[in-house]
């Protein structure tokens, strides 16, 4: 897991890939970025790529539009999308979500690493005082 502050944040505009800052695979991502400057098709096309591959833990997706309208907001989360920003894009705003959503990854990480360490010890041979010492 990346130390806080160093997860790679990618972008996807119009359906085409293109690096933000540094990766080149979604899975080296910390969080992905959609954003479009046509119909839409393509966003949501490459929403449904991503969650085929990546969980929402995984992968968060933040949809970046112009289209501010319920049912594209509803439709992109009820596709996978973590969060949703219309533009004008509030730079500040957008900033916290992601850091929202890194931190929010960051904690589901940690909790499954632990769950995976407990699990572990909890299979390891103990004796009769449960000590594990022979």
């Amino acid at each position: 897991m990346p130390a806080p502050g160093t997860e790679r944040l990618c972008g996807w505009s119009s359906g085409e890939r293109t690096t933000i800052a540094g990766t080149d695979q979604a899975g080296g991502c910390g969080c992905s970025v959609i954003g479009h400057r046509d119909a839409g098709y393509e966003r949501l096309e490459a929403l449904k790529t991503l969650r085929e591959a990546y969980s929402p833990i995984e992968l968060p997706v933040i949809m970046v539009t112009a289209k501010n309208q319920s049912e594209d907001i509803v439709k992109a989360l009820d596709l996978g999308a973590n969060d949703y920003l219309t533009k004008p894009v509030d730079f500040p705003v957008a900033l916290a979500r992601i850091a929202t959503q890194l931190s929010h990854k960051r904690a589901q990480e940690a909790l499954r690493e632990s769950e995976e360490r407990y699990a572990l010890a909890a299979r390891a041979p103990t004796t009769a005082f449960g000590t594990g010492i022979c």
